[in-house]
């Protein structure tokens, strides 16, 4: 699900912003969501739900970079 969610977000918001823009939202929406599960406790935060934006961020930015030769 992070790692669609972070494509989904880099993607979406490369066609109005700068691609580096789209990046660090997509990654500042990610560390918040752990950030806010860690602090609530309403859900667990893992180390692996970050790596998995990650994912989702260079597959995005990938595939863009792809698109755009």
């Amino acid at each position: 699900m992070h790692i669609i969610a972070s494509f989904v977000i880099v993607y979406g918001a490369s066609l109005l912003l700068p691609l580096w823009v789209a990046v660090v939202t997509a990654a500042v929406i990610g560390l918040g969501k752990e950030g806010y599960d860690y602090i609530t406790k309403k859900g667990t935060a893992e180390w692996h739900d970050l790596i998995c934006d990650g994912i989702g961020i260079l597959m995005a930015v990938g595939l863009i970079l792809l698109l755009t030769i």
